[in-house]
């Protein structure tokens, strides 16, 4: 039997509901339960065309039950929609109820090493056991983290079903953030953390400046590259066009140095013998003639792959 004076506490009109699902869960030693829709609507007696809208059913009887479990009893569940398709139909719930503290008495206490060894035995298939995790560092984290979640009484099977769904490294990072900013850690706490992603603002603000700086530097590095290639191009075209001057004849060049002449009015005053490549303005004038690389074909040549961020840069650059 249920205790009354529990009962009595309720004001949600479906807060008896979910303590009813949870002991009943609870009662046959399983705390995870996945329903389809049509179930969870049996099971609080909703009629069939009743909350249409998902997110109507999550605000005023999902979490409105789940937040006065935990208020009014300090035991609760956390829940997330099982979807299908590629739409991503939401077709069910599951749910994750918290042990009550009877129930997690009754877990054997052993050396934290052996039950160490014990959980990461059973993690063959886990998401975790990828290839990074050769590393001893890695190795190390995650045993510290197993440690960790047991020495906040966290019971194997929620362990195991933590690690089967997220990284060692994520489940840390939440740890951290409960430790931080919490009396208290359960495991349908941790689970909800996780499956919400609840980030600590300082530490959000810090990650975001730092990965700033690290692209402003990025940048900054990809720029001063991209600017010697630049500089080199300039270099290898301006040679190229001189090869080719070089290679006229005379009277082309005086050919050249005359139609330079007609339509530069600075350089009316200029007499021909005295203009060559090395005028800049004449220079530049003759290159206009040439075929040269282009600039694509020299990056191309030289090896250099160029993304959009790059010729973004390369614009600035030139400006």
């Amino acid at each position: 039997m249920y205790e009354l004076d529990t009962i009595m506490q309720f004001n949600g009109q479906y807060t008896i509901r979910f303590f009813e699902l949870r002991k009943s869960f609870l009662a046959i030693n399983t705390h995870v339960a996945q329903l389809t829709l049509k179930e969870l609507w049996e099971i609080l007696e909703l009629k069939k065309d009743e909350y249409s809208i998902f997110s109507n059913f999550k605000n005023r009887v999902i979490e409105p039950a789940r937040l006065e479990l935990l208020e009014k009893t300090g035991k609760s569940f956390t829940w997330k929609t099982i979807k299908q398709g590629k739409g991503g139909k939401i077709v069910g719930v599951k749910f994750v109820f918290d042990y009550d503290a009877v129930e997690d008495k009754k877990i054997p206490k052993t050396d934290s090493k052996k039950e160490t060894q014990t959980i990461e035995s059973n993690q063959s298939e886990s998401v975790i056991n990828n290839k990074e995790n050769t590393s001893d560092t890695l190795r190390e984290n995650k045993q510290d983290t197993l440690e960790k979640l047991m020495t906040f009484g966290i019971s194997d099977r929620m362990i195991r079903l933590m690690l089967e769904e997220y990284t060692v490294e994520k489940i840390r990072e939440k740890l951290d953030l409960l430790n931080i900013n919490e009396n208290r850690i359960s495991g349908g706490y941790l689970l909800q953390a996780l499956d919400e992603d609840w980030k600590d603002e300082r530490i959000e603000l810090e990650r975001n400046y730092q990965e700033k700086c690290r692209r402003a530097e990025q940048v900054a590095r990809r720029k001063a590259e991209l600017k010697k290639l630049t500089e080199k191009y300039d270099v290898f075209r301006r040679e190229a066009a001189l090869s080719e001057y070089q290679k006229l004849t005379d009277d082309k060049k005086d050919k050249l140095k005359n139609e330079f002449i007609s339509v530069q009015m600075s350089a009316s005053n200029i007499s021909k013998n005295k203009l060559d490549f090395d005028n800049k303005f004449f220079r530049g004038f003759v290159m206009m003639r040439f075929q040269l690389p282009t600039e694509d074909d020299f990056f191309k040549n030289e090896g250099v792959t160029l993304t959009p961020e790059d010729i973004i840069i390369l614009n600035e650059i030139r400006l």
